[in-house]
């Protein structure tokens, strides 16, 4: 009897450890947490990434460009803080393909999200209100019942490329 008690209390925190790492919650994205500071947040992506693009302090996010992750080419890729009680935390990365035309920007939307499909199992195609797909997946790690990100189609303000397609992760609330 004590054999099995003392069995049990040792497999129960591996339990719950699994529980928390589930592979569909979204807590990090390029290796950083969401919910760590922006000093934590840069200096991971340095290490592991190079020198940011688009660092300046009074802005709200910090950012790459022309950056590779998972496979896939990212013209902009934007880590965005929230001020908490006079600390930034990270809680939004959009990661965003430029695109000429908009059948260019729809071709890039569906081929991240076959991408993802293949790595996460909760990647779900829906049609909005103007008629175009969007595809939700994942689980944020603020709220179990809200997707972990989009994959979206977007307007562009640069000269050239007025569509985009993105994958934004966040805004969590932490």
């Amino acid at each position: 009897m004590k054999h099995t008690l003392l069995a049990l209390l040792l497999l129960l925190p591996l339990a719950v450890f699994a529980q928390e790492e589930d592979d569909d919650v979204n807590y990090d994205v390029m290796g950083v947490r969401f919910g760590s500071s922006r000093n934590v947040v840069r200096n991971t992506l340095q290490n592991s990434y190079g020198a940011l693009d688009f660092d300046d302090a009074d802005e709200d996010y910090i950012a790459y460009l022309d950056k590779t992750y998972d496979g896939q080419k990212w013209d902009i890729v934007a880590f965005y803080f929230v001020n908490r009680n006079g600390s930034q935390k990270f809680n939004k990365c959009v990661m965003t393909v430029l695109c000429k035309t908009l059948d260019e920007a729809r071709y890039a939307r569906d081929r991240i999200a076959r991408k993802w499909r293949q790595n996460f199992t909760l990647v779900t195609r829906y049609k909005g209100d103007d008629g175009e797909a969007y595809y939700l997946g994942g689980t944020s790690p603020t709220d179990s019942n809200a997707y972990g990100y989009r994959i979206d189609l977007d307007t562009s303000t640069i000269t050239g490329y007025p569509y985009s397609a993105t994958i934004s992760y966040g805004g969590y609330d932490y």
